[in-house]
């Protein structure tokens, strides 16, 4: 899987024990402007975590157009969305919102 840096390398002071369940540096993710609870594009995530589409393609076994296109398509499988966030180092979860109550969902279990 993608660690965000060489093999061997330590990760720095700035950055040590951030690391989320994910995969995420959290410190990094917030230097970049990712901040948990936001709304973000696919692709502005896919950079926010230092991933290029090449990466994410491969890990995801599918091809860097095909993840151009599901980066600006407005209507997704879910299975796809969650192979695109495995590539990331996380995880999809579904909720359905009715007035202030959030309730996530599992699909196809």
């Amino acid at each position: 899987m993608f660690e965000g840096r060489a093999p061997g390398k330590k990760t720095t002071s700035k950055t040590e024990g951030h690391e989320g369940p994910e995969g995420i540096d959290r410190a990094r993710a917030r230097a970049r402007g990712l901040e948990t609870g936001g709304r973000y594009t696919l692709a502005a995530l896919r950079a926010a975590v230092g991933r290029t589409q090449a990466q994410v393609a491969k890990h995801a076994r599918m091809g860097q157009g095909d993840v151009s296109v599901l980066e600006n398509r407005q209507d997704v499988k879910v299975s796809t969305l969650g192979r695109y966030a495995a590539a990331l180092g996380g995880r999809i979860e579904l909720a359905i919102v009715i007035g202030d109550r959030r309730y996530v969902v599992e699909v196809g279990r």
